[in-house]
């Protein structure tokens, strides 16, 4: 029986962590259960990645691609096709408030990974790793809409960053105690108005 590719092991527990992280959160994920999904051992996880944060990294960067479908792209789409303050406000919200529910259970994991970066650095640098990709892309799309042409680009990430921390709480709200949609998306659109007027 030949031995398994590194790439093929490295999906496989990235694929897991990613169910274990969504399921359990990132305090309470274990590395054995990761490994055990996966179909490896425990050094199989620590052979690929040195450490939980990292593996957790790499999650957030597969769990991305699932974020960047069900929210980021849609949000440039929508900056891309929408051109008045109100009606973008308006489809933004919308489009947020309508994947709070899906999104909710990773932002868990995300919460406690930015718990743990307050006193890892190895996390700490992650996070922000993390954080400023995410910024980025909603950034560069703000950018682009004529309703920010002469802005800085400083004030256009401190939006993106405001955003993602709305849109974080909202999801931990949710699951906390599930809230009328409508309240979501009247507090992502009051947020919204706010920069695009």
């Amino acid at each position: 029986m030949s031995r398994p590719k590194k790439h093929d092991v490295r999906k496989a527990i990235v694929a897991a962590a990613v169910r274990e992280f969504t399921a359990h959160g990132y305090i309470h994920a274990s590395l054995s259960t990761i490994a055990e999904r996966a179909g490896y051992t425990k050094g199989a996880v620590y052979s690929n990645f040195s450490s939980k944060p990292e593996l957790f990294v790499t999650a957030c960067e597969t769990r991305l691609d699932r974020e960047r479908t069900l929210l980021l792209d849609p949000i440039a789409q929508t900056l891309a096709e929408i051109e008045g303050a109100e009606e973008l406000a308006e489809r933004l919200s919308t489009e947020i408030a309508r994947v709070l529910t899906e999104l909710a259970p990773w932002q868990i994991a995300v919460d406690e990974f930015r718990a743990l970066a307050r006193t890892d650095k190895r996390a700490s640098a992650a996070y922000e790793q993390l954080m400023s990709g995410r910024i980025a892309i909603i950034a560069d799309a703000c950018s682009l809409h004529r309703l920010t042409q002469g802005r800085e680009r400083a004030d256009i990430e401190a939006f993106a960053r405001g955003l993602f921390a709305l849109i974080n709480t909202l999801c931990l709200e949710t699951l906390a105690v599930p809230a009328d949609p409508q309240a979501n998306r009247q507090a992502l659109r009051f947020f919204l108005e706010g920069f695009f007027s």
